[in-house]
């Protein structure tokens, strides 16, 4: 039994590292052989009913994180854009085909029946009408053609003739569809209005012998940027004002984008920045003096030569952005969470990818012409606040209030001025009449409220009053402190049944409802030390978490660093947890018996309280961790953060198993909870609620969870290890007979698929 632990971590070990390489097809099949089921020998699957958990968890979080969702093999490809509705995108091959596709889990192209080969497509903000660059040919270079009327509505740019050899050599879009900016041999850049075909003007920079390699432009700012070589020029063509050549110092600039930044409620910058990527896979920034400013190295030195980063391309939201190399390989830089992912694997044949932001996915297309989709930010459909109470979708907004006592809460005022409450997992919302005295207070987020126990509670500043639904009268009335010392925060405990509260002293304590007697008795806090208090689910626990007195006595504070103490119902003293950091935020488990502290540098530390040491301690975010929901069953838990993503931990395992970005337009105090059956997420945010669906493989059996992965592996063709897979991971050969390169067979889930003989394979003829 040792041994066959020791052989699934072996295996678990290889497909948790092929996992993070984006590996998943072969993590699968790592895993798989690792024996998820334990069936491997006599004692096994006795002594190991629910298999060996160590690949399980490896084949879920393969399974999980695999983010591809389709491909296609058509032809030799050179480029990929993707339209503005966020759905569609073409596909530019050698041959001069240009090909539509529409984002799905499967891919049915449409050929474009256009009159000429083309090098490059555009597509405009109308979503029908796309500018192509025709190959080289005796005509001008540039035309509009309409996806709908199928035809060539216009054609402009210079016209080419055999003694004019200005052929475009860069060409680039504005962002508003706006100017078409071409860049021709010896420096030459025009300007064309891509409405009427008129060049809006032109210049000449002097490129000594360098082509002009990339260009970006804002017709807003009136701004064109263009390189060649390591040098960089600025050229306002409407007030004839030129900057550069700027000399570089980080190679040939091959790539240049605009990215605009987008903050939730209000929507993308006017004002964009300009940014770069070069030899030494170099990415950074264009200063308006045409200085380049380096932000970081994206692609790691390979074999002794650096990648060349020469493409970019930003995301609309101004959430990420996409780059590929001279090498093809293409990396996903998230800017919210500083992440750097590769959604494709680590393929090097990507010749050109972008965003399907509607579709929730990334496209791609490699050299030998297979197109690529891959999962990204999706989520399932938003739902405006109002749908949560089954109101019309013309209801104001602001009479939804949400995020009361930090709990997501949402409160409806209805017409007649009754209320209707509602919280995530809820079925249905609650109806409450009070008098309007309170129902204004409640407007003004001053209430709490427990879906168990389907009680809801408001202060007037020291009295707190207990409601239930459609009753006119307060349920209970308590008042926790002396006459004039306030209710200064509060929280429903012991499946709603009882209140915890702070006072303006600093006294802290838990009562019970009904009958009202205390389940923590008042205990004084310091409030010149207390940073702030947090109960236990059954309220009989109090955590404090406090500045460091004796440093501070000492004079030594350390800011960042702070002192943990949980007090127990009727102990004297405080147990206290050694924490190194400053701690953003505390949660325990449903049954208590778990402490998460969440740590504002983005760290996060599991406790079982009363013990020395933390069980479990990761790195959960880029900055502050804000948030943190175990789920039904009380193995996964999710966590929330500055990054503005939703990971899904599995409790004793240090890497995530599955994540969720988190839209721009959702940013700021989102609230999520797991479903009743623990098989998604929910999250309540100023702009909706979203729905996030977890794998099934995280919470299936392990069956199921075999099955799954071998239906996978089927769909894609894969049908076992390679030769060399056999060479990288020597290991394999030593568990598993060569002969039989499918785990997936020897588990019995896929049938052992007979080699047809020669002589048969010889005279085998295809049917009609």
């Amino acid at each position: 039994l040792d041994a066959n632990d020791r052989r699934a971590t072996l295996f678990a070990d290889a497909a948790n590292a092929l996992s993070q390489k984006g590996e998943y097809s072969r993590a699968l099949l790592m895993a798989l052989a690792g024996d998820p089921p334990a069936r491997a020998g006599l004692f096994e699957s006795l002594m190991r009913p629910d298999g060996n958990m160590s690949v399980r968890n490896a084949l879920a979080r393969a399974y999980a994180s695999d983010r591809a969702v389709a491909s296609m093999d058509v032809e030799d490809a050179v480029g990929l854009a993707s339209l503005p509705d966020g759905k569609r995108f073409f596909t530019v091959h050698t041959s001069g085909k240009v090909m539509l596709w529409a984002a799905g889990e499967t891919l049915e192209p449409q050929t474009l029946a256009l009159p000429k080969p083309v090098a490059n497509v555009f597509p405009l903000p109308d979503n029908d009408s796309v500018i192509v660059e025709w190959q080289l040919s005796d005509s001008q270079p540039f035309a509009v053609w309409s996806l709908t009327q199928a035809k060539v509505l216009r054609e402009f740019g210079p016209v080419m003739t055999p003694e004019r050899k200005e052929w475009p050599q860069a060409t680039t879009l504005s962002n508003d569809g706006a100017w078409l900016v071409m860049g021709a041999e010896g420096g030459n850049i025009s300007v064309w209005d891509t409405a009427t075909g008129a060049e809006v003007k032109s210049t000449q920079f002097d490129v000594s012998y360098n082509t002009i390699g990339a260009i970006a432009a804002d017709s807003r700012a009136d701004t064109v940027v263009v390189s060649a070589g390591e040098k960089v020029m600025i050229w306002n063509p409407i007030a004839s004002k030129r900057i550069g050549p700027v000399d570089g110092s980080f190679g040939q600039v091959r790539a240049l984008a605009y990215y605009f930044l987008e903050t939730p409620m209000v929507g993308p910058s006017e004002e964009g920045t300009v940014l770069f990527g070069s030899a030494g896979g170099n990415v950074g920034s264009v200063e308006d003096d045409g200085k380049l400013t380096p932000a970081l190295q994206t692609f790691a030195e390979n074999l002794g030569e650096t990648e060349d980063v020469v493409r970019l391309r930003p995301s609309r939201d101004g959430r990420g952005m996409l780059l590929v190399s001279d090498g093809g390989q293409v990396r996903l830089l998230d800017l919210a969470s500083n992440k750097v992912a590769e959604p494709f694997g680590q393929r090097t044949d990507i010749v050109d990818a972008g965003y399907l932001s509607q579709a929730g996915m990334l496209a791609a297309v490699s050299r030998d012409g297979t197109v690529l989709l891959a999962a990204y930010g999706r989520s399932a459909e938003r739902t405006s606040l109002q749908s949560a109470f089954g109101v019309p979708e013309t209801t104001p907004q602001a009479s939804v209030v949400t995020y009361a006592a930090q709990d997501g809460t949402l409160i409806l005022v209805n017409p007649d001025k009754s209320m209707r409450a509602w919280r995530l997992g809820m079925p249905a919302s609650l109806r409450f009449t009070m008098p309007e005295d309170v129902l204004q207070r409640v407007q003004a987020t001053s209430f709490l409220f427990s879906e168990k126990s389907s009680l809801f509670a408001t202060t007037d500043g020291e009295k707190v009053e207990i409601w239930s639904p459609d009753t006119p009268v307060p349920k209970a009335v308590l008042q926790p402190g002396a006459q004039g010392d306030a209710v200064v925060d509060g929280r429903l405990v012991a499946d709603g049944q009882a209140l915890y509260y702070l006072l303006a002293s600093g006294t802290a304590g838990v009562r019970r409802i009904d009958p009202q007697e205390d389940v923590f008795p008042p205990r004084k806090f310091d409030i010149g030390v207390t940073r702030f208090l947090y109960p236990s689910p059954d309220g009989r626990r109090i955590v404090e978490v406090a500045i460091d007195a004796v440093a501070e006595s000492a004079g030594t504070t350390n800011a960042s660093h702070d002192v943990v103490r949980v007090y127990e119902a009727g102990a004297e003293k405080p147990s206290e947890l050694k924490v190194g950091a400053s701690i953003a935020r505390v949660a325990f488990s449903p049954d208590g018996k778990i402490l998460a502290l969440m740590e504002a540098r983005g760290m996060l530390e599991l406790w079982h309280p009363g013990e020395a040491r933390s069980f479990q301690r990761l790195t959960a975010h880029r900055g502050a961790v804000t948030s943190l929901v175990f789920a039904p069953g009380g193995d996964l838990f999710a966590t929330t953060g500055d990054d503005l993503r939703i990971v899904i931990w599995r409790l004793g395992d240090r890497d995530p198993v599955q994540v969720f970005e988190v839209p721009i337009f959702a940013a700021g105090d989102a609230v999520i909870d797991f479903s009743p059956d623990g098989k998604s997420l929910l999250a309540v945010t100023p702009a909706g609620v979203l729905h996030f669906g977890i794998s099934p493989a995280l919470h299936a059996d392990v069956d199921t969870q075999v099955k799954l992965a071998c239906d996978r592996l089927d769909q894609r063709g894969v049908q076992g290890f390679s030769d060399a897979d056999y060479n990288q991971f020597s290991f394999i050969g030593k568990f598993d007979d060569r002969r039989q390169r499918n785990p997936c067979v020897k588990l019995g889930v896929t049938p052992m698929k007979p080699a047809a003989s020669p002589a048969v394979a010889a005279v085998a003829k295809p049917k009609a």
